[in-house]
This record gives C-alpha cells, sequence and structure tokens, in this order.
C-alpha cells in the first residue's frame, strides 16, 4: 500500500480527490450536522433534576478535587472527564442552562460527524450518511442531549468515534505512529463515562472489516494497546471508587434487551402497553415467534452485509455494560451509533441491489422510517422543554414558601417525570440553595410522583395520625406511580423502608411498574420545628398542605 500525501487529514481517506468530490463530502458533512438540530429547540430550556444538585455542589468544588474522584454522592460512577466538562462550564458561562445545551448539542452533532468519517473509512460513503442521519435524529438520544445530567455518553461516545477513526485513518495511510493517539482518545472516553468499556472487541471488529484486511497479528497488537489503556481506567476506578462488577445481571436481560432495541429501531412510546404486555405475557408470544422467525429467515442474508454485521455485532456489544440497568433511552446513545451502522448497511444494499422493487423499496423504507424518528425526537424535545417548564415552576413555588421564619418545607408529593422526561427526581434543596444562596431553610422531599401531564390532579393525600400521612395516586395513566419504578423496583406492596427522617411503608401496586399507594411516617421532630410546612403537588403547582383528605 502506497501511503497517501500528507495534505489535509479530513480528506486522507476520500475516495476521489476531485474537487466535485470533495464539494460533496462536505455538503454531506453538513447535512449530518444540520440534523442533529432537531433538539435546538431545548436550548431554553431550564434545570431539572439532578442538574440542580450538580450546579450546586460543582460551584463549590475545585477541578482538582473533581479530578481527583468526586463523584457527586459517593456512588459506583466514577466520571471524572463528563463532571470536569460540566464544571468548567459553569465557571465559564455561569448557571445558565442555555449555554450548557449549546455545548451539548454542539458534542452531539460532533458525534454524528465522526461516526460518518469513520464509516465512510470503513465502508463507504453511501454507508457512511445514511448510518449518520439514522444515528443523529435518533428519538433515543434526547435524554442525552437535552438533560445536562445525563450528557456523559456523548463525549464518551465522540470521543470513542474520533479514536476508533485515528486508528482506521493510521492504518489506510500506514502511519503507524499515529495509532496511540486513537488510544489515549479511548483512555479520555473511559473517564467521560464507563459504557464505553468494551472498544478494545469494538476495535477488533472493525479491523477484521476493514479493506485490505490487517493481519490477525496486527489487530490483536493494535486491540492489546487499546485493553492495556482500558486496564490503566480499572485500576485508577478501582483506587478511587473501588472494585465492583454489577451484580444483578439475570434472564431479566433479555428482555431488556428487547425494550432497549425497539427504543431504537421502533421508536414508538408504547409505554401504555407495558402494563398489558407484563399480565398477558403469552399473548405477546406469538408476535415474538414471527420476528425471531424472519430474523432466523433472513440471518444469512443479513450477515454477508459487512456493515450490517459489524453494526449489529458492535451494538450489542456497546450495549453489554448496561443491559442490567432499567430500560431507558438514557442508555441507548453508544449502542445506537453502532446500530446505525447496521442501518446504513441494510439500506445501502438494497439501494444497491439490481432488483427495482427491493430499490424502491428500501429508499422509501428508510425515508419512512426516517421521518416517523424525526416526528418522534421533535415530540420527545417538546416533552422535555415541558418538563423543564414544570421543574422551573416547582421552584418558583418553593421560593415562595420559603419565607425567613421557615426552617423547614417537606414536600410530601413532588413530580419525578412527566411521561419519562425528568423533572424534580433530585435537587429540591439544591435548587432553592440555587434561588437562595443565603437562605437557612432546608427542602425534604418525601414521594416522587410520575405525571401524565403538567397540570394533572396531585395524589390523594390525607392524614393518618400526628405524624402519619396515607397518599393514593388518583387512576389514571401507566406513568403515575409515586416512587419512581427504576429505583424501587423491589419494594412490593406490604413491604416497608427508612430512609432518614421519612418511614414508608408500600400499600398498593395497582399497575406493573411503580406503586400506586403509600403510607408515610416522619419524624415528628422534624413537624414540630418552627415555622415548618407541609407542601404537596396539585395541578401543576406546589401547595401547602391543609391537613385534609386532599391537596
Amino acid at each position: 500500500m502506497t501511503p497517501k500525501p500528507p495534505s489535509r487529514i479530513l480528506f486522507a481517506m476520500a475516495p476521489k480527490d476531485d474537487t466535485a468530490s470533495r464539494h460533496a463530502r462536505w455538503l454531506m458533512i453538513v447535512i449530518v450536522a444540520a440534523a442533529g438540530l432537531i433538539f435546538a429547540p431545548n436550548l431554553a430550556d431550564s434545570f431539572v433534576s439532578d442538574d440542580f444538585v450538580k450546579m450546586h455542589t460543582l460551584g463549590n468544588d475545585t477541578l482538582g478535587h473533581i479530578l481527583n474522584g468526586d463523584n457527586l454522592g459517593g456512588t459506583a460512577d466514577y466520571r471524572p472527564l463528563t463532571l470536569a466538562m460540566i464544571w468548567l462550564e459553569l465557571h465559564a458561562f455561569g448557571a445558565h442552562p442555555m449555554a450548557f445545551h449549546a455545548v451539548h448539542l454542539i458534542l452531539g452533532m460532533l458525534a454524528a460527524v465522526l461516526l460518518f468519517l469513520l464509516v465512510e473509512a470503513c465502508f463507504d460513503r453511501r454507508v457512511a450518511l445514511l448510518a449518520a442521519l439514522a444515528f443523529a435524529v435518533a428519538p433515543a438520544h434526547v435524554e442525552n442531549v437535552v438533560w445536562i445530567s445525563g450528557v456523559g455518553q456523548v463525549p464518551a461516545t465522540a470521543l470513542l468515534l474520533g479514536g476508533l477513526w485515528i486508528h482506521v485513518w493510521a492504518r489506510r495511510t500506514e502511519r503507524d505512529v499515529v495509532a496511540p493517539l486513537g488510544a489515549l482518545a479511548f483512555f479520555a472516553a473511559l473517564f467521560a463515562h464507563e459504557v464505553v468499556c468494551l472498544a478494545p472487541l469494538i476495535l477488533l471488529l472493525i479491523d477484521r472489516h476493514l479493506t485490505p484486511r490487517p493481519t490477525w497479528r496486527a489487530s490483536l497488537s493494535a486491540a492489546g494497546i487499546w485493553l492495556a489503556a482500558l486496564a490503566i481506567w480499572a485500576l485508577i476506578r478501582a483506587v478511587v471508587v473501588g472494585f465492583a462488577l454489577p451484580s444483578h445481571y439475570g434472564l431479566f436481560v433479555l428482555r431488556d434487551v428487547a425494550r432497549y432495541l425497539q427504543l431504537y429501531f421502533l421508536p414508538l412510546g408504547l409505554d401504555d402497553a407495558i402494563p398489558w404486555v407484563m399480565t398477558h405475557p403469552w399473548a405477546v408470544l406469538g408476535p415474538a415467534v414471527v420476528v425471531l422467525g424472519a430474523i432466523v429467515f433472513f440471518a444469512a442474508r443479513l450477515w454477508r452485509i459487512p456493515a450490517f454485521r459489524c453494526g449489529a455485532i458492535a451494538g450489542l456489544l456497546a450495549l453489554a455494560p448496561v443491559a442490567h440497568l432499567y430500560p431507558r433511552r438514557l442508555h441507548i446513545f453508544a449502542a445506537s451509533a453502532w446500530w446505525a451502522v447496521a442501518v446504513g448497511g441494510l439500506v445501502a444494499a438494497g439501494l444497491n441491489d439490481r432488483r427495482p422493487l427491493l430499490r424502491k423499496v428500501a429508499y422509501l423504507g428508510f425515508g419512512a422510517w426516517l421521518a416517523l424518528c424525526l416526528g418522534v425526537a421533535a415530540g420527545q424535545s417538546m416533552l422535555w422543554r415541558e418538563a423543564a417548564d414544570l421543574a422551573a415552576t416547582v421552584v418558583d413555588d418553593l421560593d415562595k414558601a420559603a419565607d425567613p421564619p421557615t426552617t423547614d418545607i417537606i414536600v410530601l408529593t413532588v413530580p419525578d417525570t412527566l411521561r419519562g422526561a425528568f423533572v424534580m427526581r433530585n435537587g429540591l434543596h439544591q435548587a432553592l440553595r440555587l434561588r437562595r444562596p443565603n437562605t437557612a431553610v432546608v427542602v425534604h422531599h418525601v414521594l416522587l410522583a410520575g405525571l401524565a401531564a403538567s397540570d394533572a390532579p396531585g395524589p390523594v393525600c390525607r392524614r393518618t395520625g400526628q405524624a402519619g400521612f396515607e397518599v393514593r395516586q388518583p387512576p389514571g395513566s401507566v406513568h403515575n406511580y409515586l416512587l419512581p419504578p427504576d429505583a424501587n423496583r423491589d419494594l412490593q406492596p406490604g413491604m416497608d423502608r427508612r430512609l432518614g427522617p421519612f418511614y414508608y411503608q408500600a400499600v398498593a401496586a395497582s399497575r406493573p411498574f411503580g406503586l400506586t399507594a403509600v403510607a408515610v411516617g416522619v419524624d415528628p421532630q422534624l413537624l414540630d420545628k418552627p415555622g415548618a410546612k407541609i407542601m404537596v403537588f396539585d395541578h401543576g403547582r406546589l401547595a401547602p398542605f391543609d391537613g385534609g383528605n386532599s391537596p
């Protein structure tokens, strides 16, 4: 292989060097980047949930402390690069949500462009354009791109894709001296989010799909360098936060992986159907058999499409580190980059087929699917804007209630999510601290209600004693619950637990996910503090609890 001249890196692997080809390539890159603007309406969104925690904590922290392992709460998450990025944004722009949203939107667009460059280098330009578009507008990305606290996978994925592109570029141009830069980018990606930890296997997979194909020795050597980077990161992480592997893997992972795949390939809500499916599991057996039969029937043909094969395998590898978690769109960003490659390879194969009917099916099918993705992504984007507006209203009401004599505010019910978009799961206390830095008021949240609508009636609350309450959700959507299903899926009716000054007893769960009736006990010393207030959520506002049978 004759090395290419050291011209501009961006064009080093272009199939042609003529001006028309370069202009077409630039146009494709602009189209891919512009597709990521689907989430631009969220630039004006306010902070929600964990955002308040990060703004308050990082605002009083040092960058050195963060890089040394501060993880905002002592959890097993170790993502100092992501926290450092948010720290830098906070100190550069202040606590202005628009600046954070703008930076994260650009990061999402950059990830899509890097995917285009990588796939073009590995396969061809048509596959690259299709894959990058399928990635840029995926509705599954809304949580990562528009939720400030959920951004971790975005820089991690961008760094990983950049590292893989550098690796492929070094292979194609025979500049092996550049290859370690790719490993360095992967090493940095690990400190942004651990979801990329199986990237050495993805590197090996990509290496075996290059043309001309490197020797096995060369591929294993490159993967070994990345594996060494992974080992160093794992050692650092173990020293900082300890060594622990997820212990709750099981057969449920297969069910949840299917849910993850549905969230990307069939980006419809379908959340309202989950309770029915959970209570009638045999009803899905027929459709499941049909789908599995179709996969088996077409497996041999699909396997012969290199981009599809590479993307499907890499997507499952990328999902493995989070497959044990409760299925959310939040966990799919890194994996969907590879599933987009599978989509691009499949559609490109159809467009390249000799049969006109198959070409038309591929063209119309991809267009319809892309239109569906755009519509759902736009809907999800607007949902998060509505959730952000609701969070801002809750903080305003909390601020009004924090009169100087008040010492504690007990928020009995507060919105957790709005049809899946986070509102105020965490951060009530920190939100008030950001609004009133010198206040002495302490805010306690007790129950987290899932909402079907921002102006929905609040849970029905009644006092059962001097320090006891019973809270029930009115009948309604599957999204109504009193404790988040992903945080309390092990809490069943009849069980109880104590968290700080509160005692919980699960009373009823009328749906498979989420409790709908809970008895709550509050430490009497907290209620007896001078100026203590009890507030509840009702019809889109926080209001004082009147002590009766309803808020």
